[in-house]
């Protein structure tokens, strides 16, 4: 009966975790992507399957990076751009099918704005309390520490200015979670994911290299505390680098391909 309230517990803060985390990013959305920034990561997103040009037209040439043929880019990585593809792909189905007269592009970087910007905010609040979770804390500190992520952080103005710090955030957030889930169960599964969640991050801002050595510092002092010494200690660390080395240099490869 204790386990069935404490399961019953559990799957409720889940629920509220994520309802607070969408109602506050759907209030507090303004309806278009809120920085230059993210207007010009939108225009690479629409660039990748249409024929719209990489960089705004009506943009400062200035601050764009000339490519091949001469052709101008924004100088950002493509993580966020490629989180808003989907969502900029739907929405324009969508607005191009409706009436000339609401068809306008305004409602199209609305509609990727609401979605993008409430899916990355939900994920990283419930990644966070799930991590808080997985590190041992009651449930109601886990509560109180998401929801002052959510709150009481800048966390809330990148919400609603969608610029690409939440998405870091969501992905580190997510390594980090992921890879403590593996020195715990030894799940593979869960390695590979969060090397992969790492790896995205080296797409969007490649000073994220960072994260990845804080991440491995993590693992190493995990195991260590949890007692691995000697050769067992370097062969969990082989079994680390095997899996994670090839993600990071996968998205390493095709970042620089893309720059």
């Amino acid at each position: 009966m204790t386990f069935a309230k404490t399961a019953v517990l559990a799957n409720t803060a889940d629920f509220l975790v994520i309802i607070t985390a969408f109602l506050t990013a759907l209030i507090v959305q303004p309806g278009e992507p809120g920085s230059v920034d993210t207007a010009r990561r939108l225009q690479v997103a629409h660039a990748f399957w249409t024929a719209a040009p990489p960089f705004p037209e009506d943009d400062d040439p200035a601050l764009a990076i000339p490519g091949r043929n001469g052709r101008l880019y924004p100088g950002y990585g493509m993580g966020q751009s490629l989180l808003m593809l989907p969502a900029d792909i739907i929405a324009t189905a969508i607005t191009t099918s409706l009436p000339a007269r609401f068809a306008h592009d305004g409602l199209r970087k609305a509609m990727v704005t609401y979605s993008a910007s409430s899916i990355v905010c939900v994920l990283a609040v419930w990644v966070a309390f799930r991590f808080l979770r997985r590190m041992g804390f009651v449930l109601t500190h886990a509560i109180a520490g998401a929801l002052t992520l959510l709150f009481g952080t800048t966390f809330l103005h990148y919400t609603q200015n969608m610029m690409e710090n939440n998405l870091l955030l969501l992905l580190t957030l997510s390594g980090m979670s992921l890879h403590h889930a593996w020195t715990q169960t030894g799940s593979r599964l869960s390695l590979f994911v969060g090397a992969l969640a790492f790896g995205a991050n080296l797409l969007t801002r490649l000073t994220t290299v960072f994260d990845l050595a804080a991440g491995a510092l993590f693992v190493a002092l995990v195991l260590w505390l949890k007692g691995a010494r000697g050769r067992g200690f370097m062969r969990q660390l082989w079994r680390y680098g095997a899996i994670c080395l090839p993600c990071y240099a996968f998205s390493f490869i095709v970042d620089r391909a893309y720059n």
